[in-house]
């Protein structure tokens, strides 16, 4: 009798360890099961914040202009593609829609990844002109144009310039267009991937009410017309500097001023006599001073000067494309109704 006790009760020991260790089992297979469905939750969110990644991409360039005072003209580039590898400029133009003459207060820019920086230029009436997108330089920074004032420069993917709202006199600083005013966009083009990219630009330009008296602004643009900086090699890169000046009308004051370059300056600057005003070294990104109530110049003229480094084994030359070089300075004053050009 004893042993049919102790058989039964290890019987049962055994039965409940068996039971324990299934329950393990089966905790163990529900634990997989959950991280195996935490896994699929994890890659399904994954899946679902790069289509949404994808999306905003795709979307990005398209979102509504911004909603402030004023009236707002807009302006699409037509689509382009950019193949893999690309390192070009592309010449955009078109006409403002303005049909009367309007004062700007305001641009706002969005492109696409592959558009590294814009530059846009200002001239007069030209109501004929079709929006065009050109596979070559406009050559307007290698060149200016005394007729075309540089309105707005951008090296953001969605870009903001705001003009003074007071000149010293209570009045909104604006650059002046005319009816229908000739738009020239000069774009820098990079595309480092192996899959072509879609190019695409929007402009949004707010222009004061009518009515509102306003103080002109216009661009002053000092550049080296020429320039080759010599061969070299990584260990002994060809180097060049080079300098100039621009007078700036004594009743006018600046409100902003900057550097334009590719990527072999290594080095920017802009003096007021022995004032410092910029002093760059990041080419894509160069220095920006401005001055909200605007900024009178003590000599009445801007000196600048850029350096370059060459570590390639063929020269480089003045021109229009990412593998050209230039040196250009880039600001504004007030009041001036027509822009400043100073070649050197």
């Amino acid at each position: 009798m004893r042993t049919a006790l102790l058989v039964l009760a290890l019987a049962l020991a055994l039965g409940a360890v068996a039971a324990l260790v299934w329950r393990a089992h089966g905790r163990e297979d529900r634990d997989k099961d959950g991280d195996r469905d935490e896994d699929r939750d994890e890659d399904r969110n994954e899946d679902h914040n790069e289509e949404a990644e994808r999306k905003m991409e795709r979307e990005g360039i398209q979102r509504p202009r911004p909603e402030t005072r004023g009236r707002w003209l807009d302006v699409t580039a037509p689509p382009f593609a950019i193949a893999p590898g690309a390192n070009l400029a592309y010449c955009f133009v078109t006409h403002l829609p303005n049909p009367e003459a309007v004062a700007i207060r305001r641009w706002r820019s969005r492109m696409s990844g592959g558009i590294r920086d814009i530059a846009v230029f200002l001239g007069g009436s030209a109501a004929n002109q079709a929006p065009e997108v050109r596979p070559a330089p406009c050559d307007r920074l290698v060149a200016p144009r005394p007729s075309e004032a540089l309105a707005y420069i951008s090296h953001a993917m969605a870009g903001d310039l705001e003009l003074p709202p007071n000149d010293g006199a209570g009045r909104p600083v604006a650059e002046l267009a005319e009816r229908s005013a000739l738009l020239v966009v000069e774009m820098q083009i990079s595309n480092p991937t192996e899959r072509a990219l879609s190019g695409q630009l929007e402009l949004h330009v707010e222009a004061a009410e009518r009515g509102v008296a306003v103080t002109p602004l216009s661009s002053v643009v000092a550049f080296t017309s020429a320039l080759r900086i010599p061969a070299g090699t990584a260990a002994a890169p060809g180097a060049l500097r080079v300098t100039g000046s621009c007078a700036v009308p004594a009743d006018t004051k600046l409100y902003g001023v900057s550097t334009y370059t590719h990527r072999r300056a290594a080095h920017t600057f802009v003096k007021d006599g022995t004032a410092t005003l910029v002093d760059s070294s990041h080419w894509d990104h160069p220095e920006t001073q401005a001055w909200w109530t605007g900024y009178a110049l003590k000599t009445g003229a801007l000196e600048y000067g850029c350096e370059y480094v060459n570590p390639t084994s063929r020269p480089v030359s003045l021109g229009g494309l990412p593998d050209d070089e230039l040196c250009v300075v880039v600001g504004y004053v007030f009041p001036a109704s027509r822009p400043i050009v100073c070649p050197n």
